[in-house]
């Protein structure tokens, strides 16, 4: 079982469900991170895998469901982001996740503590 070098941390990865973004959901979650990840349209697996990291690992895990081309539905996200979520240390991100996002129209207080890495 891997060292739980990152117990306590929160890490948020758009697009969680498969390829690379999930090969990072279970690492970091594997290392005793909390995480947070979006989904396009299949909360069955996006739920397979909440139950799976939170069984095998012992961490929180939360899935949103978001649409990429939508951006005004971001701050929804990040909304229940934050009520779920006491912390944010790192937001991974797959290629153009925040192209289409207002900065200033999110709440600051979910980018409290936020490392983008």
């Amino acid at each position: 079982m891997a060292e739980k070098t990152m117990t306590g941390k929160t890490l948020f990865v758009s697009g969680g469900t498969r390829g690379i973004g999930k090969a990072i959901v279970y690492e970091f979650a594997s290392k005793g991170c909390d995480v947070a990840f979006t989904y396009a349209s299949n909360s069955d697996i996006a739920n397979e895998i909440i139950t799976d990291l939170e069984s095998n690992y012992g961490v929180k895990a939360r899935a949103y469901k978001l649409d990429i081309m939508e951006p005004l539905t971001y701050k929804d996200v990040y909304k229940e982001f934050d009520e779920d979520f006491d912390r944010l240390d790192k937001v991974l991100k797959e290629f153009n996740f925040f192209k289409f996002i207002c900065i200033c129209s999110i709440d600051c207080c979910l980018f409290n503590n936020l490392k983008i890495v």
